[in-house]
């Protein structure tokens, strides 16, 4: 993470910045970048303008979980998944913002899904500190992360890449669902 720059993205598809990524270093590095990002480091959700400012109140991560709550199953982003979800096979730390009224919120902590796990936005949509560049998710893992994603942490993750680099295929009252393949 201390090797990175801007132009670092061009060509690229897709940033996935690592919940192990220093956040003071990466800071806002990839902010105005043009190109989907994906981050699992919650302390970035301010530098990429999806939150606002403030750690405790519009992100942090909290200890000692493995499950979220989809509050929005008809997304793409929700994987086809609904209600109370186990991610993790065993507890660790989870991600969360507090996105604005323009975010796509997929998920939150079970004991208080306003702090969101998953949310997105699409480009061009008003974040809380700027305009998304291209699309952007705020997505949860913040400790041991993928080593220990559970079959259904792994298809919120998928869902989350395919729904970054792509149009998703299918559409049902402007919710983005999976197709039978899947995809």
């Amino acid at each position: 993470d201390d090797l990175i720059s801007a132009g670092d993205a061009d060509r690229m598809e897709l940033i996935l910045i690592s919940q192990t990524a220093s956040a003071t270093t990466v800071n806002s590095t990839f902010f105005a970048t043009p190109v989907p990002v994906i981050s699992n480091q919650s302390r970035i959700f301010d530098d990429l303008g999806m939150t606002g400012p403030t750690m405790g109140v519009d992100f942090d991560r909290t200890m000692a979980q493995s499950q979220i709550v989809v509050t929005r199953p008809n997304h793409y982003l929700a994987a086809g998944l609904t209600g109370t979800v186990t991610v993790f096979s065993t507890e660790d730390r989870l991600g969360w913002g507090v996105p604005n009224d323009n975010a796509i919120i997929i998920a939150g902590l079970p004991d208080d899904p306003a702090k969101a796990t998953i949310f997105a936005y699409d480009t061009g949509a008003v974040m809380p500190m700027g305009t998304a560049p291209a699309r952007r998710v705020g997505f949860f893992p913040d400790g041991d992360g993928p080593s220990i994603f559970t079959a259904d942490g792994w298809a919120l993750f998928d869902a989350a890449v395919e729904w970054a680099v792509n149009t998703p295929p299918q559409t049902v009252n402007n919710d983005y669902v999976l197709s039978k393949d899947g995809v």
